[in-house]
């Protein structure tokens, strides 16, 4: 039975299949056509041809192939982008990062590699659907900028490897995002980041690398690139490719999170241990910075250094939050020695809990839902009430 609207229309989303390879358009529109509220209104092997039938059926979505003999896809989503409002997912064999970016420059809203699977076939749509104005009657969970929107970044750093930063940072932005309509954790690990890991999103190929242009950065490509975890939070991953990372600058990294602030109530960046310039961007934007630690000598030496070289580049110590990870681990040095030796007392202490974060983190399931009671658990909630309380007072 056909979606309808309260006036008696069809309201099924419209998808038209554009594809050479007949074969695989065919078995995409057996996979949708499983879907009661989707509606495959044509399938063309060329482009010229589902431009032709685009113009008929009006489709809401398009999913494209971008190598295609003639016309190619990025040429067709181009002149579709001029004379229709439909939306194009690109469907290509090529896992490549500067076919992705110039597929978003063209209006993109999604990029598939093939071989496709099902789930994600309709996981892109889906996404899509969500798009302010994508079908008819659709509305989008990324809203424009308003009131105070936008100028929140919280930075989640450590001296030293091992303390816990990237298990924090992913299960603060899980916790925010039940106190906050808009979070985004931005993994700016460039090198190594373990943050899709962390949350069971490890087939996400959108990396934080298609964002290097600031002035492309806007709801709808947000949208696209920032994949969104079944928990509300949205996921920036850290580029997989070396090389990408190394391109990544202060200005690149400054100009990406002043944008993707004014779109999100908190950005919260889960931020390298290396100091360098990446770092240094973060730093300059982020309010509160949140340094972490465990109660174990060395990390607490590089604490120091790292507070300090923040106090000498004009950070107000007021802006640095001191947080410790694991002060009931039998590390031997009480938490009140950790704050006379820094000279600063900590903003929240985080137990040691070493099955429920093992679990946790092998499952990718943060522990901030899946053990609400754990000790843990309350003290990263009590954390993300408390940055709350802070930024509504600033």
């Amino acid at each position: 039975m056909a979606y309808r609207s309260p006036d008696g229309m069809d309201a099924r989303v419209r998808i038209l299949i554009i594809d050479d390879l007949i074969e695989t358009a065919q078995t995409v529109r057996k996979w949708l056509s499983t879907m009661p509220d989707l509606r495959v209104v044509g399938i063309a092997t060329s482009a010229r041809e589902g431009l032709d039938l685009a113009r008929r059926h009006q489709p809401d979505i398009i999913l494209m192939d971008v190598n295609m003999p003639g016309m190619d896809g990025l040429a067709a989503a181009h002149m579709i982008s001029l004379e229709l409002p439909a939306q194009v997912i690109f469907m290509s064999v090529e896992d490549d990062k500067d076919l992705m970016q110039e597929a978003f420059k063209v209006g993109a809203r999604g990029f598939l590699v093939k071989p496709l699977r099902a789930d994600d076939v309709l996981s892109a749509i889906r996404r899509v659907v969500q798009l302010p104005g994508a079908t008819r009657g659709g509305s989008g969970p990324l809203e424009a900028p308003r009131g105070k929107r936008g100028q929140h970044v919280v930075a989640v750093c450590g001296a030293k490897g091992g303390v816990g930063c990237s298990v924090i940072a992913a299960n603060l932005a899980v916790a925010l995002a039940e106190i906050a309509s808009e979070v985004v954790l931005v993994d700016a690990n460039l090198h190594a980041g373990d943050d899709h890991v962390l949350l069971n999103l490890d087939g996400v190929t959108h990396t934080l690398d298609m964002l290097r242009d600031p002035e492309e950065v806007d709801v709808e490509t947000l949208q696209s690139i920032a994949v969104k975890h079944e928990t509300g939070v949205r996921l920036l991953r850290s580029p997989d490719d070396p090389e990408a990372a190394r391109e990544y600058r202060r200005e690149t990294m400054r100009g990406m999170l002043m944008e993707v602030r004014e779109h999100f109530d908190f950005t919260v960046v889960d931020t390298p241990i290396s100091l360098g310039e990446v770092n240094e961007a973060v730093f300059e934007i982020a309010d509160p910075i949140l340094v972490v630690t465990t109660p174990e000598i060395t990390a607490i030496n590089r604490v120091k250094s790292l507070l300090e070289r923040l106090r000498r580049n004009g950070v107000a110590p007021d802006r640095c939050w001191l947080i410790g990870n694991r002060v009931d681990g039998g590390y031997q040095i009480a938490p009140k020695r950790v704050e006379q030796s820094l000279g600063q007392r900590f903003a929240a202490q985080l137990p040691d809990d070493v099955n429920t974060i093992i679990q946790s983190v092998n499952r990718g399931h943060p522990f901030v839902t899946q053990h609400r009671r754990s000790a843990v658990s309350r003290a990263v909630h009590d954390l993300a009430r408390r940055l709350q309380h802070y930024v509504a007072a600033k």
